[in-house]
């Protein structure tokens, strides 16, 4: 599933908005950007999508959708928001949304900070439970984390535990190469049944040196990779959080190596990440001079280098209100 329109009516913070989510083509963009001051709806924005296909789910999956089959979409509903997104799963019968089918997420929501305390973590989707709320999700240790999981996986079956367990080292290795760090999950130790880490210069790795931002992102990822995230919507806001910069430039390609087929929806501050996406893809949000919400045209940043990416975004950011403001995107 992917958004091609958000419009907004009397919001409380966004008034009467609309943003358009898509190409050129008319498809749904796969990466979309918000950026844009404090204050400026960004966090908004994203909330607004959870809580709309939430509502659209657990109150009444089929008087809160509306097709346009011409469009090929479906709008969904809740009070001050509308939300278009891809025709899908159409039930030709009661012309509605079939949500009762789906058997996994629709929505990922990853606020700007998770809970680094304890891990509880449940995934036993009910039929009308289309989104899984990251805020939920709680780690105090990535070792226990990783244990557990694999010990999931091998008891699952226990006569393919070796099988097993390699399944699900290798969702803990392709993010450790994703991310580019000289580090593999090698096996559990038999005397302590703690998972082993291994440099390719054959030594012995331990994971505590992590910083916050790091457990987080590799925390997302592992999670992400483990329920099997295709055909959804991830939504992050301020992705950048606690995170070296090379990572922040790396980011958006970091989520587009999760599954297949999603849509990446974020809000940012930072630079980095801006340089990283393609100009259409970029949403910027400002305060006029009357106090409401407008969509800015950006210019180009997508491939400049960090200084540059850097100067753009601060000038975009503090341009003054005298700046010929557009109501829509091109």
């Amino acid at each position: 599933m992917k958004i091609k329109k958000l419009e907004f009516k009397g919001h409380k913070v966004l008034g009467d908005l609309n943003v358009d989510l898509t190409d050129e083509s008319g498809a749904p963009l796969d990466v979309v950007v918000f950026i844009g001051d404090n204050g400026t709806g960004k966090t908004e924005m994203l909330k607004s999508i959870v809580d709309t296909i939430g509502y659209t789910a657990s109150e009444n999956p089929f008087s809160s959708a509306a097709i346009d089959r011409s469009q090929k979409s479906v709008r969904l509903l809740k009070n001050s928001t509308r939300l278009t997104v891809e025709e899908l799963n159409l039930n030709d019968k009661a012309e509605c949304l079939s949500f009762h089918k789906f058997d996994q997420k629709l929505v990922f929501w990853f606020p700007a900070e998770l809970n680094i305390k304890k891990h509880k973590m449940e995934s036993n989707p009910q039929p009308l439970e289309l989104i899984e709320f990251a805020d939920k999700w709680i780690l105090d240790d990535l070792n226990d984390y990783i244990i557990g999981e694999a010990n999931k996986a091998i008891y699952r079956d226990l006569s393919k535990a070796e099988e097993s367990f390699y399944e699900e080292s290798k969702k803990v290795n392709d993010i450790f190469k994703d991310l580019e760090l000289d580090i593999k999950l090698d096996h559990l130790s038999g005397e302590t049944g703690l998972p082993v880490f291994r440099s390719k210069a054959g030594k012995d790795v331990e994971l505590k040196g992590l910083s916050s931002g790091e457990k987080q992102l590799f925390f997302r990822l592992l999670n992400l990779k483990r329920l099997n995230v295709n055909n959804a919507i991830i939504i992050v806001d301020e992705p950048e959080t606690s995170l070296h910069p090379e990572w922040q430039r790396k980011i958006i390609k970091i989520y587009e190596s999760i599954g297949e087929n999603n849509q990446i929806i974020m809000a940012t501050h930072s630079p980095l990440i801006l340089g990283s996406v393609k100009t259409e893809g970029v949403r910027k949000l400002i305060r006029n001079d009357e106090g409401k919400i407008e969509l800015e045209l950006v210019d180009q940043t997508y491939g400049k280098s960090v200084e540059k990416a850097r100067r753009r975004f601060v000038i975009m950011l503090k341009r003054t209100h005298s700046t010929q403001h557009c109501s829509s995107i091109q």
